[in-house]
């Protein structure tokens, strides 16, 4: 009996749901499925098990939980690997019906009991569809070695059970003598290899350099990262100053099925930011690039990323939620980029300083971002022996100063570069200081401007808005967060339910002695706002 052609996705074999065929079901080196005799429960309880363990023999169809989706791996048209998610739709169907039949023989008791071959039930293959669990999850693909959580290597092609990876080798050659040990010349050569693409870029200083490395570490040392791993801005003095191409430098290293990109809307709309940030992480990019931010950057959402292990939200356009682990490494690039709110504490400043008026005039000897795409397994290759010393020296964690809620990410980047002798590491990092500074000052200037407008009353975020919008209102209107001026732009728009939830994330935050508190009235089930002293503060005529 011929087995079913995996080409045929759109339909089964012929031979399926044709004439009975004596001894069938005994000639097949199979499980044996008989659905017209089985609870629809026990067929695809058999075929999830099927599917499960064809995991491990290397000629059998395998079928992975994807973000909760049923997946294959499947090769690319440009080459190597993609991941392709099986749908509910008709050919989705069809594809699962034909990997199953690879593994399970359905039949049905025909004339004269022989054995008739049937295609898989709809009903469990609609089942399984929607319940992908008990198949091996699938974390992401990648085509480089790449480490594991207790830090040893993935090298062998496949899936790799214990990181939930896919391994899909693009360029097995370059890793075939790795050192255990790297010797000092080893990490010379390393450390020489990794700064000669970016030698000609204007670094303010060599702790920015220094970051740019341990941001090169970062990807291929997440696994092994337990916790989370801060924003890092890109930020440059004037246009062309080579942010963009830095970043697209770290995305060509991770490669192309490991790096996406997106832009954020010019006034800080954070629905809109959440919406593309879950796009961009469905398939599970190692590097997401938000690229030329213009303005001040204020993202209650990307700061809630950044500090969580699993993102969950809405398919776009569907009420199907979504859950996929975070482990991507968030690069923001733009010119004197700032950050407020949250962001600012949980943000690493990496600072290009051009000298030049016209910087994106000059000349390089050859094209960095060129450059690396055609050396990066060299490149790749260096990393791993940066880590590689750090492992045979012992794991040492870096002594300096910690960032809170990345104390892990200090230790592991910060103890690879002093084990490589790079120094320097966050040496600059102060970014939470000033830009907390900042901030305060904004929200001292516009708790004023709120307690000159409505002194002691407490007022409804409907009321607030109508204030904020009417022309006598200036010193309000001049004096508002950034936040809370695109939400009152917003034409035909009623504003009461955002401002709500703006106010709900600077409540009691102390900013010149003051601080914005709530009341729940039960009456106009609201929330009503006005503005509290703390401590001594006084205001003339209150």
């Amino acid at each position: 009996m011929p087995p079913p052609d995996l080409d045929d996705a759109e339909g089964l074999p012929d031979y399926l749901d044709g004439a009975p065929i004596p001894g069938y079901a005994e000639s097949q080196a199979k499980p044996v499925c008989r659905p017209a005799d089985m609870e629809l429960c026990e067929v695809s309880d058999l075929c999830r098990k099927s599917l499960a363990a064809a995991h491990a023999s290397p000629d059998s169809p395998h079928v992975y939980n994807f973000n909760g989706v049923c997946a294959t791996v499947e090769d690319a048209e440009n080459g190597g690997k993609t991941i392709q998610e099986i749908s509910a739709s008709s050919s989705g169907r069809s594809t699962l019906k034909v990997l199953l039949t690879r593994l399970v023989a359905f039949v049905r008791r025909g004339a004269n009991h022989a054995d008739r071959p049937v295609k898989p039930p709809d009903d469990a293959i609609m089942d399984i569809l929607a319940h992908p669990e008990g198949l091996p999850r699938l974390e992401g693909l990648v085509d480089i070695p790449t480490f594991r959580e207790d830090v040893s290597l993935i090298r062998d092609a496949g899936y790799d059970a214990a990181s939930r990876l896919y391994h899909a080798p693009a360029m097995p050659a370059e890793f075939d003598s790795l050192p255990e040990t790297p010797t000092p010349d080893d990490v010379r050569d390393a450390l020489a290899a990794l700064e000669e693409p970016f030698a000609g870029f204007p670094f303010e200083n060599e702790a920015a350099r220094s970051n740019f490395l341990g941001l090169l570490l970062t990807p291929i040392a997440r696994p092994f990262i337990a916790g989370n791993v801060p924003l890092i801005a890109i930020s440059s003095n004037v246009q062309g100053a080579g942010k963009t191409t830095l970043a697209a430098c770290l995305g060509a290293i991770a490669g192309d099925k490991g790096y996406a990109q997106i832009t954020v809307p010019e006034r800080n709309d954070d629905e809109e930011v959440r919406k593309r940030l879950t796009a961009s992480l469905m398939p599970r990019p190692r590097v997401l690039v938000i690229d030329n931010l213009v303005g001040k950057f204020d993202s209650p959402t990307m700061a809630s990323l950044l500090t969580t292990n699993t993102w969950s939200d809405r398919r776009l356009g569907l009420s199907e939620m979504i859950t996929c682990p975070m482990r991507a490494v968030v690069v923001a690039t733009g010119v004197n980029i700032m950050v407020a709110g949250d962001l600012s504490r949980r943000t690493v400043m990496l600072q290009l300083e051009a000298k030049d008026e016209k910087p994106w005039e000059r000349q390089f000897s050859f094209d960095p971002l060129v450059y690396v795409r055609e050396h990066r397994g060299k490149l790749v290759r260096a990393l791993i022996i940066l880590i590689r010393n750090w492992e045979a020296a012992g794991r040492p964690l870096w002594g300096g100063k910690r960032l809170g809620s990345f104390e892990s990410w200090c230790e592991m980047i910060g103890g690879i570069l002093a084990a490589a002798g790079v120094d320097g590491f966050l040496a600059d990092w102060n970014g939470a200081d000033s830009a907390a500074s900042q901030e305060l000052e904004e929200l001292s200037a516009f708790l004023q401007a709120f307690l000159n407008v409505f002194h002691n009353e407490a007022v409804t975020s409907a009321n607030f808005a109508a204030k904020a919008r009417a022309q006598e209102n200036q010193q309000l209107r001049n004096n508002l967060p950034e936040g809370l001026s695109v939400i009152l732009d917003q034409k035909n728009v009623n504003p009461a339910r955002k401002v709500t939830i703006y106010f709900k994330s600077i409540q009691n935050r102390v900013a010149g002695g003051m601080r914005l508190v709530s009341e729940y009235s039960a009456h106009e089930k609201v929330h009503l706002w006005r503005v509290d002293f703390v401590g001594l503060k006084q205001v003339a005529g209150m």
